[in-house]
């Protein structure tokens, strides 16, 4: 099968697998020759993604050769498949050049909010229809190719430190840490920074995780550093020590016990400037978001709405003026159904994403700020 175009944003390679029943017969001396073929909607316009293998001579098909995309979570991706009866005399997959056993239209995202992100759906005749004198169906299948999501592993750390070096003159230190990734050039790039602890030699930062492609680009062997300074408030921290490791060292002496470590002091010197302690040092496969929906996670769109005052009167299109410009009301609906205003522009486009994923298609709705009619 072929694969989708490359698109903006994060993004997970699925594979699309198609089974098929109960076909029609449009051959009037032999069973049809299926095969399928995925289009995605780009521009108003359908674009061919990929296609199965043909079968010959069969009305239930299962399709063993699946079809490759990229799936977006935050865009709707409209797809249409279609089942086509292939001529032995033209043996050509393009849709206008063989006869047509049906076809479904539907989002990406209603394949991955379906149980267990299988979906069957009857096919569809040419005009739009379900074909009436035989129940012909498509069930599709998604799956997701391991290792191709956006962040699939991430280093997980618990860091303490302990007799640091005294930084201020009339009190302790106040400890930050920050991590820096190796650059190809020789540079250090700064990936993350912690919270600041005030006064104190010893101290234990929030636990946190960074992917393995912000941390060393998927290198396990690219060195990494920790910096811990003293913050100031009004100038740049002053390095306390530093600690240089390789991710696959860091990892590797974690689990063998080693997980105290000196601080080089900043100028290179012998002098103690305090230890490091790992408490966790562990690489783990962070779950995509295909994998919590086949968990069983689902999402809810609840919706609040703002009806106080200070948005205008929604009969009118505008009223008054608001710091000397003209204020038109946000909720103003206009006498044109598809005219939308802010809000309900807002709703629809969030909504139409998040429909795909709803248990219920419920989506409770709250306003506050109204002034109830009597009636």
């Amino acid at each position: 099968g072929g694969e989708g175009r490359g698109n903006a944003g994060p993004a997970s390679k699925v594979a699309i697998t198609i089974h098929c029943g109960s076909l029609l017969k449009l051959k009037p001396h032999s069973d049809a020759d299926p095969q399928a073929i995925l289009q995605v909607k780009e521009n108003g316009e359908y674009v061919t993604i990929g296609e199965t293998e043909e079968i010959k001579e069969n009305f239930h098909p299962k399709f063993s050769t699946p079809i490759v995309m990229h799936y977006f979570f935050e865009q709707e991706q409209v797809i249409k498949i279609s089942v086509l009866d292939i001529d032995p005399n033209n043996p050509s997959s393009a849709i206008e050049d063989n006869r047509l056993l049906g076809y479904v239209e539907l989002t990406l995202g209603k394949l991955a909010g379906a149980p267990g992100q299988r979906l069957s759906l009857p096919l569809l005749d040419s005009d739009g229809s379900k074909i009436q004198f035989k129940r012909s169906t498509i069930t599709l299948y998604m799956e997701e190719l391991k290792g191709t999501g956006t962040v699939k592993e991430a280093l997980h750390l618990a860091i303490s430190c302990k007799g640091l070096a005294k930084k201020d003159w009339f009190g302790k230190s106040d400890p930050l840490l920050t991590v820096f990734k190796s650059m190809p050039g020789g540079e250090w790039l700064q990936i993350y920074k912690s919270e600041v602890h005030h006064s104190t030699l010893s101290c234990e930062f929030t636990p946190f995780d960074i992917s393995l492609q912000t941390l060393c680009g998927g290198d396990l062997d690219r060195n990494i550093r920790f910096n811990v300074s003293d913050w100031e408030m009004a100038s740049l921290p002053e390095p306390i020590g530093h600690y240089e490791v390789s991710v696959r060292k860091l990892v590797d002496d974690f689990n063998s016990g080693s997980t105290t470590i000196a601080l080089q002091h900043p100028k290179g010197k012998s002098k103690s400037v305090g230890d490091m302690t790992f408490a966790k040092a562990q690489i783990e496969v962070v779950p995509t978001f295909l994998e919590y929906l086949n968990g069983g996670w689902r999402l809810q769109m609840p919706i609040a709405i703002d009806f106080t005052s200070s948005n205008a009167n929604q009969r009118l299109p505008s009223e008054g003026m608001s710091l000397g410009a003209p204020c038109e009301s946000l909720h103003h609906i206009n006498p044109d159904p598809w005219a939308f205003n802010e809000y309900q522009q807002a709703i629809a486009s969030v909504g139409q994403i998040l429909a795909n994923y709803s248990a219920d298609g419920w989506y409770p709705c709250f306003g506050f700020g109204a002034k109830l009619q009597d009636n």
